[in-house]
């Protein structure tokens, strides 16, 4: 789908604000979208997980599992509106949105030159936010050493394993340790997935891993609240 100019001046006019504020969408489904709910006015969050882009945003919508859209009361479930995004939503549909905001950003600072280590530590659907994270300094060509640390359930769900391992065959700065609860038969341990078990810091080294002796090293931490208290 190609953008009128209008929408190009849009987009054009918040990319300050996209490589500032990268990190959190909000994405409205409105009435007359969705005539089968009359009554929907579900605003939603969603992390974008892509490096800031000039010309498109694009984010990452976890489905909520065991969702009947068509229940009475399916618009009043937390998940609704990312089962609608999944199930009912096509290519080429218009949503409205806001540009991105929030307060978990990458420090502007960071460039190509910058040689201070960064610490990406996620549990769950926290890596997205890491992930534009991770895109944005690799496709920057940075030099500084990146440690990506991530703790999943299984393998099996977790998102954009690939992806992570494609970027850090890619980039000899790049290191990634991924924790896994509950390891399957198809879990590869030293491929799939490092450590078996949740996460505990204490596995990695304090200097190669985690940069504890640098005191310029900046590390972002983002995953459920009792992940971020543990941590």
């Amino acid at each position: 789908m190609s953008l009128t100019p209008e929408q190009v001046k849009i987009i054009k006019a918040t990319v300050p604000v996209v490589q500032e504020h990268g990190n959190e969408i909000t994405v409205r489904i409105y009435e007359d979208m969705l005539k089968e709910v009359p009554d929907l006015n579900n605003i939603a969050a969603k992390v974008q997980n892509d490096a800031p882009r000039p010309d498109h945003y694009r984010i990452s919508v976890k489905k909520e599992p065991a969702l009947n859209l068509g229940h009475p009361n399916a618009n009043d479930h937390l998940g609704y509106v990312s089962n609608i995004l999944h199930d009912e939503r096509c290519i080429g549909d218009v949503l409205q949105d806001s540009h991105p905001a929030g307060e978990f950003v990458l420090d502007t600072r960071q460039d190509e030159t910058s040689e201070y280590p960064i610490v990406l530590v996620s549990a769950g659907v926290g890596l997205t936010p890491n992930l534009s994270i991770l895109i944005t300094l690799t496709g920057k060509c940075s030099k500084c050493n990146i440690s990506w640390v991530h703790a999943t359930s299984s393998c099996s769900v977790q998102a954009f394993g690939n992806h992570v391992k494609q970027i850090a065959s890619e980039h000899d700065n790049v290191q990634t340790h991924v924790f896994n609860k509950e390891p399957s038969e198809e879990d590869r341990e030293g491929v799939d997935y490092r450590f078996k078990g949740s996460m505990s810091l204490n596995k990695l080294y304090a200097d190669h891993d985690l940069f504890i002796h640098e005191p310029r090293a900046e590390y972002y931490i983002c995953g459920l609240e009792k992940f971020m208290a543990d941590m």
